[in-house]
């Protein structure tokens, strides 16, 4: 069942939302998505293939996270291959394994340039940061789907362009939220990490821009198995709400404290929290109460949790389903847009040229942005901005379970 008798999330596999991919492409100002390339038209099959590269871990504890990315470039590729390729050369996805350790990527990248691929996806963050030294002028374009504002800045990545919203979006999103409710001093108890720790750094700024005061603060160490002396704490401040910033096991015993405690204000988690968690262990009246998480509206349904927000991205939805199982985490949303972006800068280009398809790239905000899959999301990236996913479209979720829909979650009554 749906709607009013959907359960609580019970450890959903975070979906390319979460990590995963929101990417881009092609739109309307007068173009289609199929028509909108201006480039030369002409065969190039004497060229041999497009090589694209896939930098991620296939294997070892962390190979869950490539699943979704994999799937999104081996369904777009098909479909790409089907119709006769682009210019007549079809697409060759390369998949290299660093098993999870970005120190193994600078040789992955190198032998794959040293055999004439210009094209390439990388992961993590980690692993950015690990090749951007061998990034020259027009040897290779990297997609990237991490929120980490780094990637967003050409002046550190200049052939990189992301795809997912940025840690700044994600709390302007919270803040905004909050702040529409009367939630104007908060509590923020985040994870010591770096990783969680951008998002206190947001959040500050967050708070200037939309009237928020931080009024308490707390670190802990993502060991932390009981809670209950923090809550304590955040129960004698007072707050209107609270931020709670971690992913995994904490989440749960968080929301066991604050449970135990009596404590009944809102709780605003990470990015893709409610999917990147296993609730099962948590309260069901405070999840469904309490916690709300931002998520692209790529994947997101009504806030009735009954249908998607976007329709042409429930179809595409369906696509997925049909060939990775009925399950979360198999791809599609704004992931799959990722290889819809790169296919789309390499007909602008008139091939795999690097500097040629950064051009194209950095045309698409004075074009007022390009959607792909929906006209609704619209992704643009600039000279000044790498940053591509449109920050509208990062709203505020519920944790709920639709069997119908897996891996998608409702909008929050009012986001």
């Amino acid at each position: 069942m749906i709607g009013s008798s959907s359960k609580v999330l019970l450890g959903v596999t975070r979906n390319v939302g979460a990590r995963a991919s929101a990417l881009l492409l092609v739109a309307v100002v007068g173009l289609t998505a199929c028509a909108s390339s201006s480039s030369n038209t002409t065969d190039q099959s004497s060229k041999g293939p497009i090589k694209v590269a896939f930098i991620g871990a296939f294997s070892g504890p962390f190979a869950v996270s490539s699943v979704s990315s994999e799937n999104n470039l081996v369904f777009g590729t098909d479909e790409t291959n089907a119709k006769g390729g682009l210019f007549g050369r079809k697409i060759e996805l390369i998949k290299k394994d660093d098993q999870g350790q970005a120190n193994n990527d600078p040789q992955l990248v190198q032998e794959l340039l040293d055999a004439g691929v210009k094209v390439f996806l990388a992961q993590t963050a980690a692993g950015v940061r690990a090749i951007v030294p061998l990034m020259k002028a027009n040897n290779f374009i990297l997609y990237t789907n991490n929120p980490p504002a780094f990637e967003n800045d050409p002046s550190q990545v200049p052939y990189g362009f992301n795809i997912i919203p940025s840690n700044q979006d994600s709390t302007d999103s919270i803040a905004k939220f909050a702040s529409k409710k009367g939630e104007k001093k908060w509590a923020v108890v985040a994870d010591s990490s770096a990783q969680v720790q951008e998002y206190v750094r947001t959040l500050n700024i967050s708070a200037t821009q939309y009237g928020g005061t931080v009024i308490f603060s707390k670190n802990f160490d993502s060991g932390t198995t009981d809670f209950s002396s923090v809550v304590k704490q955040v129960k004698d401040v007072n707050p209107d709400a609270i931020m709670f910033f971690a992913f995994g096991a904490p989440v749960a015993r968080f929301m066991q404290a604050v449970k135990a405690a009596g404590v009944t204000q809102d709780i605003y988690g990470s990015f893709g929290g409610g999917a990147a968690s296993d609730l099962s262990t948590a309260p069901a009246d405070v999840v469904q109460n309490q916690y709300y998480f931002p998520f692209t509206s790529p994947t997101l349904l009504d806030s009735q949790n009954k249908a998607p927000l976007i329709k042409e991205y429930g179809d595409l939805q369906l696509k997925f389903y049909a060939k990775y199982g009925k399950k979360p985490g198999v791809g599609g949303g704004s992931g799959y847009d990722q290889w819809k972006v790169i296919e789309w800068a390499i007909k602008q280009a008139g091939g795999d040229d690097p500097t040629k398809m950064r051009a194209a790239m950095e045309t698409t905000a004075g074009m007022g942005g390009i959607g792909f899959t929906s006209q609704q999301v619209k992704y643009s990236w600039s000279k000044t901005n790498h940053g591509g996913f449109p920050p509208g479209q990062v709203k505020l979720a519920k944790a709920m379970l639709n069997s119908d829909w897996p891996g998608f979650f409702p909008l929050a009554q009012g986001a």
